[in-house]
């Protein structure tokens, strides 16, 4: 590396020597690589976040002056993924950086990105103990140090799947960027606003949704938690995040649904996520919904970038998606 430093500042001062003979400057393509970003000023208006919603909250308040990008985020199907040294760079030159956590940490490979503390806004930092959701019950065992065999509770990180959560990280958004940028704080809080008026209507919206009578799930993973509890729908979750070459996950989703029906053989919902990312368990959970007599309702996790709309139309969709189901199925148990 070292090497090729000096490489690159021995070609800025040919281009520099040349510039000065009257020729005209050669366009050089910007390959964005560590080295490349690392000789260049830091970036200025200019924003990253860690996933869809937080970019999408953080636009809404900084306006259309400011850049927020959404370069990298955690990818489900791959324990492995890495950051491209571009995204790492994106990262380190931004006037501030906005993840998810502490208590629900999304995109746990940050904590192998050296970012500056004082250029990290923990969105969830506000957010008292009752608003995080844990899955007391993870069955993935293992060992490490002297513990011996042991599980570790999860942390559920989609935290956006509930509006007025949402609401909470934006104005602490709000505080963060007001500090980096204090001269278009009161812009900032006048937009978070107008955006808290749109989460209260979709808070009203979902809080609706198990305001009757006590409706019950099946969800094939802990994701959706934040939006059943939100809408005091009952959540029987599983843990799949992975794939069922061995028949064990339809055998916990067979006792889980002998559990809830007892004698009946009501049709329950089955929540799955719909984005490409939990392709498997779209799969899954589809062929096992018709096996099992189960009605799939598919929401999107908004992780990542929707294909069409924003944040707020594909919640409200969800929500629409979520209310039709269990109206559905309460109509077909009725004698």
């Amino acid at each position: 590396m070292f090497v090729r430093i000096h490489q690159i500042l021995f070609l800025l001062i040919v281009a520099t020597g040349i510039a000065g003979c009257g020729t005209d400057p050669v366009a050089v393509e910007d390959k964005s690589s560590a080295i490349h970003q690392a000789l260049k000023p830091k970036l200025t208006n200019h924003v990253a976040t860690v996933s869809y919603p937080l970019q999408y909250l953080t636009q809404r308040i900084v306006g259309s002056d400011i850049k927020v990008d959404f370069t990298v985020g955690h990818r489900p199907t791959d324990q492995n993924w890495q950051p491209t040294e571009e995204d790492v760079a994106i990262l380190q030159q931004a006037d501030l950086v906005v993840v998810n956590g502490p208590g629900a940490v999304y995109a746990d490979w940050l904590s192998r990105v050296s970012v500056s503390d004082s250029r990290v806004c923990n969105s969830c930092a506000d957010l008292a103990i009752r608003d995080f959701v844990m899955v007391e019950d993870h069955k993935i065992v293992h060992r490490h140090g002297p513990e011996g065999e042991h599980s570790h509770p999860y942390m559920v990180a989609y935290t956006w799947l509930d509006p007025a959560i949402a609401k909470k990280q934006a104005k602490k958004i709000v505080k963060d960027l007001a500090k980096t940028y204090p001269e278009r704080a009161e812009e900032f809080d006048s937009n978070y606003q107008a955006l808290a008026n749109d989460l209260d209507d979709l808070s009203e919206l979902l809080t609706s949704v198990g305001a009757d009578d006590e409706k019950q799930v099946v969800s094939i993973n802990p994701l959706f938690k934040f939006m059943t509890r939100a809408a005091s729908i009952t959540d029987h979750h599983l843990l799949w995040l992975g794939n069922d070459d061995d028949g064990t996950r339809r055998q916990q989703l067979e006792k889980k649904l002998e559990d809830i029906r007892g004698a009946s053989n009501s049709k329950l919902v089955f929540l799955i996520p719909a984005n490409g990312a939990y392709g498997l368990e779209k799969s899954l959970g589809k062929n096992y919904a018709v096996e099992l007599n189960l009605s799939p309702c598919l929401l999107d996790t908004l992780d990542q970038n929707p294909d069409t709309g924003d944040y707020l139309t594909v919640m409200k969709t969800n929500i629409d998606n979520l209310n039709m189901k269990l109206h559905q199925s309460a109509v077909e148990q009725r004698p």
